[in-house]
């Protein structure tokens, strides 16, 4: 397969802007922008067919557009102080037991992750962790890792739960229901295997003495929240948007639209509670995935991820195809941004649906490509401090005093990895035997 110099210069740039937001040696909304400008001067310069306007027509504004609106329900929540209430209560809940406590706060991390999404429902329940192990006096090392991969592991059930789901939803025209029930089997199974799991590797008897668990325990869990009617108001609200997504599918809604119908909602209603406003900072995640998107569409200018997609529909059939994709896609996100690869994987997969006889996304062909693509991205994300950059944020080097090892996250993440996707590689070989 030979590539003319325009598509060799779109691959370096791609994978240069790769390097640069994985490394972090630039801001990423700075390297992704700029790699998006230089492709495109050049595509626009040797390729008369291609227009100005291409490229932002191109552009998946739902996957975009959601992110701002879903960050106005985070944010109040933060604000709120439902992280703290939930630890608080859980401890009271459990009788200050640390393995009770862990295994409450993974359960909830799970359901945030599916409302809200992984990186939002760590942000929120995260910070807290630290300051209830340190009156607790007990490692906080267990409790993080089995957050970070509870999380990841709910985050598997909806397309708002990472990058990787929203990209491939979004991109391939699957709709929040459609989705939720392709991958309610793999997250089912994910979880399971969790479980399983959950007395070898969090199941350590973590002695906590009768002092430090009545210093825990006589914590007011009502003092931690703050406007405790804003706190129903967006619970509320958000049960009311996610009833929408489960909807969308039978209006062609999308995402951003409930999304910020729900979040305009919620301003209006909280507009009194001004020390509760949501973050009005300029967040540059939109500006990176922006200028992302726009590389990836110089590549399919160039015809790499027609080619790509052409070779994958014809060698990727088989069961070994489907776990190679599985593996693959969970070692990448394990330890680089998985945002430039989910971005890039939807044009290819699209190519490869259209080689297949245009084959939709729900056809048993296609399934094997995107399923393990979105299973293993999604769960590698939560295997190391590297994948995740919301872990990698709250984590450290160093919080509150404490240090956490990258290396000790990963031996335990990485492990219960490796075992996840065994298992959903056995459901989804099952499930879509290669003819």
């Amino acid at each position: 397969m030979t590539m003319e110099p325009l598509a060799l210069l779109a691959l370096a740039v791609f994978l240069g802007v790769y390097a640069l937001t994985t490394t972090k040696v630039l801001n990423k909304a700075l390297a992704a922008m700029t790699g998006a400008g230089l492709i495109w001067i050049a595509i626009l310069a040797f390729s008369p067919s291609a227009s100005p306007g291409l490229p932002w027509l191109k552009i998946d504004w739902n996957a975009v557009l959601v992110l701002p609106a879903m960050a106005v329900f985070a944010s109040l929540l933060q604000k709120t102080g439902l992280g703290q209430y939930l630890a608080i209560r859980f401890a009271k809940l459990v009788h200050g037991s640390p393995r009770g406590l862990l295994a409450l706060g993974s359960g909830a991390v799970f359901v945030l992750s599916f409302l809200i999404g992984t990186p939002a429902a760590l942000t929120l329940l995260l910070p807290v962790t630290f300051l209830i192990t340190a009156e607790m006096s007990v490692s906080v090392t267990p409790f993080l890792t089995a957050q970070v991969v509870f999380a990841s592991t709910g985050g598997l059930l909806s397309p708002l739960g990472g990058m990787a789901p929203l990209l491939i939803s979004s991109g391939l025209g699957i709709n929040y229901t459609s989705y939720f029930l392709t991958m309610l089997p793999f997250a089912a199974a994910a979880t399971l295997a969790l479980l399983v799991l959950f007395p070898l590797f969090w199941g350590k008897r973590l002695h906590v003495t009768n002092e430090r668990k009545a210093r825990v325990l006589d914590f007011d869990e009502s003092k931690s929240l703050h406007g405790p009617r804003v706190l129903v108001t967006t619970l509320a609200t958000l049960g009311v948007v996610t009833v929408l997504f489960f909807l969308s599918g039978l209006w062609s809604l999308g995402l951003a639209l409930p999304a910020w119908l729900g979040a305009a909602v919620l301003l209006l209603l909280t507009q009194k509670e001004s020390s509760l406003a949501p973050e009005t900072a300029e967040n540059a995640f939109p500006l990176f995935l922006i200028g992302i998107l726009l590389v990836v569409q110089g590549l399919a200018q160039t015809g790499l991820t027609a080619r790509w997609g052409t070779w994958l529909a014809h060698s990727g059939s088989s069961a070994a195809s489907s776990w190679a994709i599985l593996g693959v896609s969970g070692l990448v996100s394990a330890f680089l941004d998985n945002v430039p690869w989910a971005a890039a994987a939807v044009p290819i997969f699209q190519a490869a649906f259209k080689s297949l006889h245009h084959a939709q996304w729900a056809d048993p062909q296609s399934l094997r490509l995107w399923v393990p693509f979105v299973v293993g991205s999604t769960l590698g994300a939560g295997a190391t401090l590297w994948g995740m950059a919301s872990s990698l944020t709250l984590l450290g080097p160093r919080k509150n005093g404490v240090t956490i090892s990258a290396g000790a996250f990963a031996r335990t993440g990485f492990l219960v990895l490796v075992v996840q996707l065994f298992v959903v590689g056995l459901l989804l070989t099952g499930l879509y035997p290669a003819r």
